[in-house]
């Protein structure tokens, strides 16, 4: 579903309260079996906060680690509208303290698909750049990015 909204106003819109963060649902994880369950439970992922594909089910505060470790569905956190899982609860604790060092910038969506072309897509190469993530389109964009961070970082 194409969205209308620029990148910029779709972050400010969302909501970015971490203390929107939902909680860990110990009751619910007995319940969950990965051989049978999706991965993003209807009451864990609102539909008004969806996860960001390119980060599959891998912890976000393990990728800032340089580490690949499976997320959990039942450890689960809203931040700027997307739903993010973690592989512990200590990892859900760590995001929700410093979701800006986590979260990829611009919600996720490529900033230089956008500001050069006016595309509205959520990127699927995930990049470092002064200490945030970033997703990109393709690496093309990525270099693009890296000529000139000044115009496209946030």
């Amino acid at each position: 579903m194409p969205v209308s909204l620029p990148a910029v106003l779709l972050c400010a819109l969302l909501p970015a309260d971490p203390a929107s963060g939902l909680p860990r649902h110990e009751e619910n994880a007995a319940l969950l079996d990965p051989a049978t369950a999706d991965f993003v439970p209807a009451e864990i992922a609102a539909a008004d906060a969806p996860p960001i594909s390119a980060l599959g089910t891998l912890c976000v505060v393990s990728l800032a680690e340089r580490r690949f470790e499976p997320a959990a569905p039942y450890y689960s956190a809203v931040h700027a509208g997307r739903t993010y899982f973690f592989a512990s609860d200590q990892a859900r604790t760590q995001f929700l303290a410093a979701p800006e060092t986590y979260a990829p910038a611009w919600c996720g969506i490529d900033p230089v698909a956008y500001l050069n072309d006016g595309v509205l897509a959520e990127g699927a190469v995930l990049r470092r750049h002064a200490g945030r993530f970033y997703l990109f389109l393709n690496v093309t964009n990525w270099n693009t990015f890296r000529a000139a961070p000044g115009r496209y970082a946030r």
